[in-house]
C-alpha cells in the first residue's frame, strides 16, 4: 500500500508506529535489527563476485568473524569491478545505478548499484524523513498528496535526483518545477522556475542542500518584490500570480512597509515542512529559520549509503535508521593514527559502544544486498548523546561535524581533494613552490577554502604576483576541475577561496623542524606553527468570563457517559474494562454534578458542586487504575493509599471548602447564570495529590514502553486521551475560557479515545453498543423526542374529533406513548437479533461441534484439518495455513493448509521476531500491528517476502500451559474486510480447543513412544526388542541378521558398592557408547536389568564380532579416570549369534546369542563368544546346564579356597581357624534369621574367605604383641581389599564379595573400608561383622587376653547399634543363651606360642 492510500485509510498513530517507530526503540532492540539484517547481508555479499578480492579466500559466517578479516574498504576496493555495471558480479541485482563525483579518484566518477529491497528501505526512510519535517512534537505530523515541495535538488542519475522519483512512487505530492522539466535544466534555471511557480501556486515543503536553500532564500527579495522595478514592472510581476496569492503578497508587502524591513518568505509562505542536507547546515539553520519562520530539519544521505539518518521534530541532533545500513565508528584517536600511516588499519565500535561526546568517522555496510561492506563514507560525526529526555529516545543522537580531513567539503556543494588542487595548481601554470589548503569560516559563520601558499623566488622577485591575481587564475581552474565550484560565489555571496602568500622557504623551515604537515586540512595548530615560522617576516597579503452557562456541554458528556456504562454492563468484566466502567463512573459524577449544578437543580447547588468534585478526584484515581491495568503493570501498595486520601480530602472540602470553594453564581439582566471559580492557593494540596496519581500513571507508561513495543503502540489513542484532559485544565486557567466547561468537554475526549483503544485491542464487542440496555436507552429517547412533538397535535386532535373524551386525553396519550415505546423496542429487538444473535449461535454451535470432534482424536493430521475446516466454515477467509512445533530443528514448520496444492516446505524460525512475540503473549497478532513492531525490521527479506507471498494477515498462537505448540496463519478476509473482535474472540476460543488436541497428540505420541523405550536408557524397552527384532528379520528374509547380548559383568555388586544411583549412570553411559557405536547400523535395546542387545540386519558374525570387541573396550575404559578404578572397572560378557550362519530361526538366534553369554559366565566372564550353531537349545537344557553349574560352584574352587586357607595357616595359625568358626556362627545366625540354603551358603563361604586378604599382611604386623601404630593399622585395613580383589579372580564366587568387604563395616557408619551404616551394609556382611568380633573376643591373641563368654556377650549388647545390627545381637544372643550356638574358646596353645 503507497503512504498516500495509508493516508486516507490507516490512523496517524499507525503511520508514525510504522514509519518513525524506530526512535522508540531501546539500544538492544535497535541492534537486534542491525545484527540479523547483517548476518543476512554477510550470506549475500560473501557468494558475490564483488567479495572475492576483499575476502580473499575467507568465509566469515558470523559478524565478529566477518569485522575482523574483512578490512575497512574505499571506493577504490570496488571500483574495477562496478564501473563495469554487471549485475551478476553483486550480491542482489541492481535496478538502478547512481553516480557522483570521485574526489582525487582515478576516475571522474563513482557509480552505486541500488537494488529493490534498497529502494523500498529508501522509499520508508524518505517517508519517515517528510512525516518528521512536519511534526512539531511526536506523533503529530501534516503530510497531504495536495501539497506543493519545492526542491533545491540536482538531477539523476546523483542521488539527490532520486529523492522526487522515490517520493513520487509512495505519495502524489506536486514538484515545483516537475521532476522531468527539472532534469533538462540547469542549476541557476531551475531553481529560478520552481521558485516562480511557488509565487504562483504557493509552497508547503522545501528541501534541498543547506547552501542552495540558503541561496534562493537570499535571493527572494529581488524576485518576489521588485523594489528596484517601476509600478508598471510590478503590476505585471502580480499578473502572473494567482489571485490568492496575489492578495497575500500585497498585504505582505504592506505589513513590511509599515515595519521598514525587507520582505522574507515567511511572510508569503507558510512552510509545513522544511529540510536540508550536505554539509555546513549548521552556517544557514539560523539564517533560515528567520527567513522561513520554520527551524530547518536535517537529512544525511549519501550515494553510496543511501538515506540513513534524520533530525526530529526538536531539531537537536540525528538518528541513524536501523535498516539501511549497519554502522560501525571509527574514534577520533584511531582516525588520527590512520591519517599519519595510511597502512595502519583503525579499529572500530558499534551503535552500542558509542560514547557520548566522542567523535567518530562513519563506516557503513549497505544492507538488503547492497555493494559496499566496512565502507568508509568519509563522515565525521560527534555522539551528543545515548538518550535524549526530549525527544523521549533511548539510542544514541549524532551532530554532523564534517568530511573526512582529507576532503574540503564546501556547504556541501562541492568537495575538493589534494589530487584536486594539484591539478588546478598544474593547470594554472603559477610558479607555486608548495601548498596547504584547509576549510575555514569568515565571521559571519559561512565556509571558504583558505589555501597557504608558497611561491617561487622568481615570482616574488618579479612582484608579478599577489593573492588577487593568484585567486582569480586558481578559480578559474578550480571551476574547470569541479563543474559545481563555478555557483559557490553566487551560492555563497562571497568568494570562497582566500589565500595567503607565505614567504619564501617557510615550508622547507617547518619540515626541518616540525616534520611533514598535512596539505589538507592540517590542524590549527599546525598552521600557526607555519605562520610564525616565517621569523617575523610580513606576509603577503590580499588581502472577565462568560455568562453562557454552557449546559449542552454537560448535558452530552453525561449522555455519553451513560450510554457507554449501559453498554459495558454487560461486558466481559476483565481488569481493564473493570477500571474503565469505574471511570464512566466518575465521569457521571462529575458531570452530572456539574450539569444539575448548572440547572440549579434541588437539593442544591453546593450538593451537586461536591459531587462533582468527588467525580473529578475518583476520575483521576481510576485513570490511574484503567493505565495500570491497561499496560499490564501489577498493583502498587500505594494505590490503596491514594483511595484513602481520595476520602479524606474530598470529606474536608465538603465540609470546608478548604481546597475548591463553591464557584459563585452570576446572573446578568438577561437571566442567564454563569460559574466562576475563585481559586485561591489550598487547591495546591488537591493538584499535589492529583499530581501523585498522574506521576504514577506516567510511571506505568514509562514502564510499559520500555518493555512493551506492540503495548506502546496501542497506548497512542489514550496518550491522546491524557492529552486532551491537560489541555482541557489548562484553559481554564485562561480567562477566555472562564465559566466554560473545558474540563468536562476534554473529559468526554478522553473517555471516547480511551474506548477507541479498548476498541482498537479488541477487548469487547462492539454490538455491545446495541445491547438491551442500551436498546432500553435509544427506546426511551427515540419515544421522548417523538412524543414530544406530537403531544400538542394529539390533544388537538381528540378535543376536535373526540369531544368526549377530552377529559381522558392525558391517560389515552399515556397508553398510546407506551403502546409505541413497546412497537419500537420491540422492533428494534428484532432487527438486533436478527443482525447479531444469529451469527452467534452460529459460531457457538460450529465452536461446540468442533471441541467434541477433536476430543474424539488424537491424530494429529485430524486434528489440523477440523481446525482448518471451523475456521473456514465461521469466518469468510481466503486461505489458512497451521505450523506445529519442530523442537529439534527449533522452528514451526508448515504442516497444513486448506488447499493440499500449497507449498508447505516453509517453516518459520524459533527466533523468528513473529514467534518471539507469540511466544511473549497469549494474543492474536496482526499483520498491522507487527509492521508496528520494533522487531520487524530484523525480519529478513525472505522472512517478509514469506508473508506477502502467502497473503498472511493474522498469526494465532496455539498455546498450552506457556508453550507455543503451533501457529495458526490466516490470510486476509474475504472482500478486504477486517478482523471484528468477534472473530478474534471466535479464534481465540478455536485456539485454546485446538492447542489442547495438539497438546494431547504430542503426549500421546510421546506416551507411544515412552511404551516402546527404556526409561532409564532411551534404548528400546525389551517388548519393542522382539517387535523390532520380527520387523527386521521380515525386511530381511534373503540376508543376514546378526544379534548380539552384552551382560555386565558382575553388576550387582557394582549396585551393592557404590548405590543403584550410580548404577544407573552406569547404565546410561554404557547404553550411550552402545548407541554410538552402533549408529545407523542397527537398533539397540535394553534386554535385561544388566543386558543389551543389538540387532544388526546385513552383518555377519566376524562384522558383528569387530563391532562388540570395539565396544567392550569402551566400556572398559569407562571408569578409567575414576581414583579407585581396579575395584570400579566394569566389564561385559558378550554373546553373538546370526542368521543363516549359527541359526535358522529368531527363537534359535535368541537362544543361542544367550548361550554364547553363558559360556563366557562361566569360563571367565570378559569376553566375547561367537555362537556355534549346530541344533537349538531348549529351555530344559539351558536350566540343566546353570543347575548343574550352580552344584559345581563350590566344589569347584573348595581346593582353592582351602589352599589359601592352608597357605595362611602356614602364615598365621589363627587365621585359618578364625575362620572356620567365624563360618560356624556365621551359619547359625543366618538360619536365625530365616534365611534359605543358598543364602547360608554364600554366608558361609563368605566366612572362609573373608581374612583371605591376610595372606599379603606381613606376619610382623599380624602377631604384633602390643598396639598397632597408625601405619600398622592402615596396613591391616587393606586386607579387605586384598580379600576382594582375590575373590575377584575366582569366576561364580563373586557373590561372596559383599560380605567379604562390609564385615568390618560400623552399624553407625565409622567402620571401614567404605564408611557405610545401617540397613545399606548387606545382612550377610552384618552377621559376618558379629560372628567375626565373637570370636575374636573369647580367643586369646599376642596383643590380648582371651575374654570369656560372658564378657563376650556383654560387649556385644554394649555395642549393639553403635558397632552392630541391634537386631541382630538380640539374635546371636538368644541363640549363645538356649545353646544352640557352642562357643568355642581358644587357649595359648593354638596360637603356637
Amino acid at each position: 500500500m503507497r503512504f498516500e492510500e495509508k493516508l486516507k485509510t490507516c490512523p496517524p498513530e499507525a503511520i508514525w508506529d510504522e514509519y518513525c517507530g524506530f526512535l522508540d526503540l531501546d539500544i538492544h532492540s535497535y541492534m537486534r535489527i542491525q545484527n540479523r539484517l547483517m548476518e543476512e547481508q554477510i550470506a549475500m555479499w560473501s557468494k558475490s563476485e564483488i567479495s572475492r578480492g576483499i575476502l580473499r579466500g575467507k568465509k566469515p559466517r558470523t559478524i565478529d568473524e566477518f569485522r575482523n578479516c574483512v578490512d575497512l574498504t574505499t571506493y577504490a576496493d570496488y571500483a574495477d569491478v562496478l564501473l563495469l555495471k554487471k549485475d551478476s558480479m553483486l550480491p542482489a541485482k541492481a535496478v538502478i545505478w547512481l553516480q557522483t563525483t570521485w574526489e582525487g579518484g582515478k576516475h571522474p566518477i563513482k557509480v552505486a548499484p541500488y537494488t529493490q529491497s534498497m529502494l523500498e528501505t529508501f522509499r520508508n526512510n524518505l517517508v519517515a524523513c517528510l512525516i518528521l519535517a512536519t511534526s512539531n512534537e511526536r506523533g503529530k505530523f501534516d503530510v497531504s498528496p495536495d501539497y506543493k515541495f519545492l526542491y533545491g535538488l540536482a538531477p539523476l542519475p546523483y542521488a539527490t535526483g532520486l529523492f522526487p522519483r522515490a517520493l513520487n512512487k509512495e505519495i502524489g505530492i506536486e514538484f515545483l518545477p516537475s521532476v522531468k522539466e527539472a532534469e533538462s535544466l540547469d542549476f541557476s534555471e531551475r531553481n529560478k522556475l520552481g521558485f516562480k511557480m511557488g509565487l504562483t501556486e504557493g509552497i508547503d515543503y522545501f528541501f534541498g542542500l543547506g547552501s542552495v536553500v540558503y541561496f534562493i532564500s537570499k535571493s527572494f527579495s529581488s524576485m518576489a518584490a521588485g523594489t528596484t522595478s517601476s509600478n508598471s514592472s510590478l503590476l505585471k510581476r502580480l499578473r502572473s500570480i494567482s489571485p490568492v496569492m496575489t492578495m497575500r503578497y500585497l498585504k505582505a508587502k504592506s505589513a513590511c512597509r509599515q515595519e521598514e524591513r525587507q520582505m522574507k518568505p515567511k511572510d508569503l509562505f507558510k512552510l509545513r515542512g522544511f529540510m536540508v542536507a550536505g554539509t555546513d547546515n549548521n552556517c544557514y539553520k539560523d539564517e533560515l529559520e528567520d527567513m522561513w519562520g520554520i527551524r530547518p530539519m536535517e537529512v544525511f544521505a549519501g550515494t553510496e549509503p543511501t538515506c540513513i539518518g534524520t533530525e526530529t521534530w526538536k531539531r537537536d541532533g540525528m538518528y541513524f535508521f536501523p535498516d539501511a545500513c549497519f554502522y560501525e565508528f571509527i574514534p577520533e584517536d584511531e582516525m588520527n593514527k590512520n591519517l599519519k600511516d595510511p597502512s595502519y588499519q583503525p579499529k572500530t565500535c558499534l551503535m552500542n559502544e558509542v560514547e557520548a561526546g566522542e567523535k567518530y568517522e562513519l563506516v557503513v555496510s549497505v544492507l538488503k544486498g547492497g555493494a559496499f561492506m566496512r565502507y568508509r563514507a568519509g563522515d565525521v560525526y560527534r555522539c551528543i548523546g545515548l538518550e535524549s529526555n526530549a525527544d523521549k529516545t533511548s539510542i544514541p543522537r549524532f551532530a554532523y561535524i564534517d568530511r573526512v580531513p582529507d576532503i574540503i567539503d564546501i556547504a556541501g556543494f562541492t568537495r575538493i581533494s589534494e589530487d584536486a588542487i594539484k591539478n588546478v595548481v598544474e593547470l594554472s601554470g603559477l610558479e607555486i613552490q608548495d601548498w596547504v589548503a584547509l576549510k575555514e569560516y569568515t565571521t559571519n559563520n559561512k565556509p571558504k577554502m583558505h589555501m597557504y601558499v608558497e611561491m617561487k623566488t622568481s615570482a616574488l622577485a618579479s612582484n608579478a604576483v599577489s593573492c588577487e591575481i593568484l585567486k582569480e587564475h586558481l578559480s578559474i581552474y578550480f571551476k574547470y576541475i569541479d563543474h559545481d565550484y563555478k555557483d559557490l560565489k553566487k551560492i555563497l555571496g562571497m568568494d570562497p577561496l582566500d589565500i595567503t602568500i607565505l614567504k619564501s622557504g617557510t615550508f622547507k623551515e617547518y619540515r626541518a623542524k616540525k616534520g611533514e604537515i598535512r596539505r589538507i586540512n592540517p590542524t590549527s595548530f599546525e598552521i600557526r606553527d607555519l605562520v610564525k615560522i616565517q621569523d617575523r617576516v610580513r606576509i603577503y597579503n590580499g588581502g472577565d468570563y462568560t455568562m453562557n452557562s454552557y449546559v449542552y456541554i454537560p448535558v452530552i458528556a453525561l449522555a455519553g457517559y451513560l450510554f457507554l456504562l449501559l453498554a459495558f454492563l454487560a461486558a466481559k468484566k476483565t481488569k481493564v474494562i473493570k477500571s474503565f466502567m469505574l471511570m464512566l463512573v466518575s465521569g457521571v459524577l462529575w458531570t452530572g454534578g456539574s450539569f444539575f449544578m448548572r440547572m440549579l437543580m434541588w437539593p442544591g447547588e453546593k450538593v451537586w458542586f461536591d459531587v462533582s468534585i468527588a467525580g473529578l478526584l475518583l476520575l483521576t484515581y481510576s485513570f490511574m487504575l484503567f493505565v495500570r491495568d491497561f499496560t499490564g503493570t501489577a498493583p502498587l501498595l500505594i494505590d490503596k493509599v491514594w483511595a484513602v486520601l481520595i476520602i479524606i480530602v474530598g470529606t474536608v472540602n465538603i465540609f470546608t471548602g478548604v481546597f475548591v470553594h463553591m464557584p459563585q453564581v452570576i446572573t446578568d439582566a438577561a437571566g442567564n447564570t454563569g460559574f466562576v471559580y475563585d481559586i485561591k492557593w489550598p487547591v495546591i494540596f488537591m493538584i499535589l495529590l492529583c499530581g501523585g496519581m498522574v506521576a504514577e500513571m506516567f510511571y506505568f507508561i514509562v514502564k510499559c514502553f520500555r518493555s512493551d513495543p506492540v503495548r506502546r503502540r496501542q497506548f497512542t489513542s489514550v496518550a491522546v486521551g491524557i492529552a486532551a484532559i491537560f489541555i482541557g485544565h489548562l484553559l481554564l486557567m485562561i480567562p477566555t475560557f472562564q465559566g466554560i466547561p473545558m474540563d468536562i468537554l476534554s473529559g468526554l475526549v478522553m473517555v471516547v479515545c480511551l474506548f477507541y483503544a479498548l476498541y482498537r485491542r479488541r477487548l469487547f464487542k462492539l454490538t455491545l453498543l446495541v445491547s438491551k440496555g442500551s436498546s432500553y436507552a435509544i427506546v426511551a429517547v427515540l419515544s421522548l423526542l417523538i412524543f414530544s412533538n406530537f403531544i400538542r397535535p394529539l390533544e388537538w386532535f381528540l378535543e376536535n374529533n373526540f369531544g368526549a373524551l377530552a377529559e381522558q386525553k392525558v391517560m389515552i396519550i399515556s397508553l398510546l406513548f407506551t403502546a409505541f415505546t413497546v412497537i419500537i423496542y420491540y422492533l428494534m429487538k428484532r432487527f438486533i437479533d436478527g443482525i447479531f444473535i444469529r451469527e452467534e449461535i452460529a459460531r457457538s454451535d460450529n465452536l461446540k461441534a468442533f471441541s467434541s470432534t477433536v476430543s474424539k482424536t488424537l491424530d494429529i493430521k485430524n486434528i489440523m484439518e477440523e481446525t482448518v475446516a471451523v475456521v473456514k466454515n465461521t469466518i469468510p477467509i481466503k486461505n489458512i495455513y497451521i505450523c506445529i512445533e519442530n523442537k529439534a530443528a527449533k522452528s514451526y514448520n508448515l504442516a497444513h493448509s486448506v488447499n493440499p496444492l500449497d507449498n508447505l516446505s516453509v517453516s518459520l524460525s524459533a527466533e523468528n521476531p513473529v514467534i518471539r512475540h507469540l511466544k511473549e503473549r497469549n494474543e492474536c497478532l496482526f499483520i498491522e500491528d507487527l509492521k508496528r513492531f520494533a522487531d520487524f525490521k530484523s525480519m529478513w527479506e525472505e522472512e517478509k517476502h514469506m508473508i506477502i507471498d502467502y497473503d498472511i494477515a493474522c498469526f494465532v498462537p496455539l498455546k498450552y500451559d506457556d508453550n507455543l505448540v503451533g501457529v495458526m496463519l490466516l490470510t486476509n478476509k474475504e472482500k478486504g474486510h477486517r478482523y471484528t473482535y468477534d472473530d478474534i474472540s471466535f479464534l481465540e476460543s478455536v485456539s485454546a480447543i485446538g492447542s489442547i488436541a495438539v497438546k494431547n497428540s504430542s503426549l500421546y505420541e510421546k506416551a507411544v513412544m515412552e511404551a516402546r523405550t527404556d526409561e532409564l536408557t532411551g534404548l528400546l524397552n525389551r517388548k519393542c526388542f522382539y517387535e523390532v527384532l520380527e520387523a527386521e528379520h521380515e525386511k530381511n528374509r534373503n540376508k543376514s541378521l546378526a544379534l548380539i547380548i552384552m551382560n555386565i559383568d558382575d553388576f550387582k555388586l557394582y549396585n551393592q558398592l557404590y548405590g543403584n544411583s550410580e548404577g544407573d549412570v552406569a547404565l546410561k553411559r554404557i547404553a550411550s557408547i552402545i548407541k554410538a557405536s552402533v549408529g545407523e547400523n542397527g537398533q539397540v535395546a535394553r534386554y535385561g536389568a544388566k543386558e543389551f542387545a543389538i540387532i544388526l540386519p546385513g552383518f555377519d558374525l566376524l562384522g558383528s564380532k569387530n563391532l562388540a570387541s570395539v565396544i567392550r573396550k569402551q566400556i572398559l575404559n569407562i571408569n578409567k579416570s575414576a581414583p579407585d578404578y581396579s575395584m570400579k572397572v566394569l566389564t561385559v560378557s558378550v554373546g553373538i549369534s546370526a542368521i543363516p550362519f549359527a541359526a535358522t530361526s529368531l527363537k534359535e538366534l535368541v537362544d543361542s546369542a544367550d548361550m554364547a553369554v553363558f559360556q563366557v559366565k562361566r569360563s571367565g566372564k570378559n569376553a566375547i563368544a561367537l555362537s556355534s550353531g549346530g541344533g537349538e537349545r531348549g529351555k530344559s537344557t539351558t536350566d540343566m546346564a546353570a543347575e548343574v553349574h550352580k552344584q559345581d560352584i563350590y566344589s569347584g574352587y573348595a581346593s582353592t579356597i582351602y589352599a589359601l586357607a592352608a597357605a595362611i595357616d602356614a602364615k598365621d595359625h589363627y587365621t585359618f581357624s578364625h575362620s572356620k568358626n567365624v563360618e560356624y556362627y556365621a551359619s547359625e545366625l543366618g538360619y536365625a534369621c530365616g534365611l534359605n540354603d543358598d543364602s547360608v551358603e554364600i554366608i558361609r563361604e563368605a566366612a572362609l574367605l573373608h581374612d583371605i586378604g591376610k595372606i599379603g599382611i606381613s606376619e610382623n604386623i599380624l602377631n604384633k604383641p602390643g598396639r598397632l601404630t597408625q601405619d600398622e593399622f592402615e596396613i591391616m585395613k587393606s586386607h579387605v581389599e586384598n580379600s576382594v580383589g582375590i575373590i575377584r579372580h575366582l569366576p561364580s564366587l563373586d557373590y561372596v564379595i559383599p560380605a567379604v568387604i562390609g564385615h568390618h563395616e560400623r552399624y553407625d557408619g565409622t567402620g571401614y573400608p567404605r564408611r557405610i551404616s545401617g540397613e545399606d551394609i548387606p545382612l550377610s556382611a552384618r552377621i559376618l561383622c558379629i560372628a567375626d568380633s565373637f570370636d575374636a573376643m573369647i580367643s586369646r591373641r599376642p596383643y590380648k587376653d582371651q575374654y570369656t563368654v560372658f564378657y563376650a556377650k556383654q560387649e556385644l549388647q554394649r555395642q549393639a547399634g553403635r558397632q552392630f545390627d541391634h537386631k541382630l545381637v538380640g539374635l546371636f544372643l538368644e541363640l549363645l543363651d538356649k545353646g544352640l550356638v557352642i562357643p568355642r574358646e581358644r587357649d595359648s596353645q593354638e596360637f603356637g606360642t
